[in-house]
């Protein structure tokens, strides 16, 4: 060490200068070394922020919608033809008959029920002869002047030789079946009340085909 106090500042000095510098060298180091390690650790801004652009927002074509396909209605029900319905007079006249007893029991919207009918072949007779009037002189009425089986449904039992009194005599046309026949009488006022007279005792039944349609001409008379 130098004894001139000048030179022993400036040699102090100088150390203190260059430790100073050492340690600015080592602080700015250190900082550097941080600041690369954060930059090292955070993700690239370049890479990894999405900007989004509402131009450039995908958009779904026609083309591009999911095809559903044609509708397919569900498959019908498989319907069964319908039952062939008798074409034999007697099997007609027959459940016609059935068909009336039945409606009597359960009686209808003008009268209650009525008693069991017994079957009079005379007053089918009767009632034939008033179809086939009916049918070749085209007179629909239950009055036929020109009728030689008789006028009236009473002239015609009598002509037929049925021995009581007529109570009625309900006719029909163009039903295709007998429970038409029956359903059409039935909602009919004045045919429904004779239908379920409680006095008609007997009955006879009768038809032929319809020549305008492809039904039939029913005809019933009552007799008590």
């Amino acid at each position: 060490m130098h004894s001139d106090p000048l030179i022993r500042h400036q040699v102090w000095h100088r150390r203190a200068r260059t430790a100073l510098g050492t340690v600015l060298l080592a602080a700015g180091a250190c900082g550097l070394a941080a600041l690369l390690q954060a930059l090292w650790a955070t993700p690239s801004a370049t890479t990894r922020r999405v900007v989004w652009a509402p131009e450039a927002a995908p958009t779904l074509a026609v083309a591009e919608l999911p095809s559903v396909g044609p509708l397919r209605q569900p498959p019908l029900p498989r319907l069964e033809p319908p039952e062939p319905q008798p074409s034999d007079p007697e099997q007609l006249l027959d459940e016609l008959f059935e068909l009336l007893e039945e409606a009597r029991a359960l009686g209808g919207p003008c009268r209650g029920p009525a008693p069991e009918l017994s079957w009079a072949p005379d007053l089918d007779d009767a009632a034939q002869a008033q179809v086939d009037w009916m049918r070749s002189a085209d007179d629909w009425a239950h009055v036929t002047p020109g009728n030689p089986a008789g006028a009236t449904p009473s002239e015609r039992a009598e002509a037929a030789g049925y021995p009581g009194l007529i109570t009625g005599e309900i006719l029909a046309w163009g039903q295709h079946t007998p429970r038409a026949a029956i359903r059409w009488w039935l909602h009919s006022p004045p045919h429904c009340r004779a239908l379920l007279d409680p006095q008609a005792v007997d009955a006879g039944v009768a038809l032929t085909e319809d020549p305008w349609t492809e039904g039939y001409v029913w005809a019933v008379v009552f007799g008590g």
